[in-house]
């Protein structure tokens, strides 16, 4: 729990930094964002199907927060709407 204060506390002071512009997950941010392991967010940018996008600076890989937000909702299944059924 300290770890991930620690880590608001950092993106907060960027965000500051850089006048609120677009935030950026690691691997691990996104696992604990989604509960998507992070072997499976591994294998998924090795395959085919990419579930979110991401960018690659050298061996670091970013997911964008707005990307795995819309992503997210997108795939989000409405109460009483049948199994299987998103929203769109």
């Amino acid at each position: 729990m300290k770890q991930r204060l620690e880590v608001h506390a950092k993106e907060h002071e960027f965000a500051k930094m850089t006048g609120g512009m677009e935030q950026y997950l690691n691997e691990r941010e996104v696992s604990e964002m989604t509960g998507i392991a992070v072997q499976t967010l591994r294998n998924d940018r090795a395959g085919e199907r990419k579930l979110f996008p991401y960018c690659k600076i050298g061996k670091s890989v970013r997911y964008r927060q707005a990307d795995v937000l819309a992503k997210m909702e997108g795939c989000k299944v409405e109460a009483g709407s049948g199994h299987g059924a998103t929203t769109r």
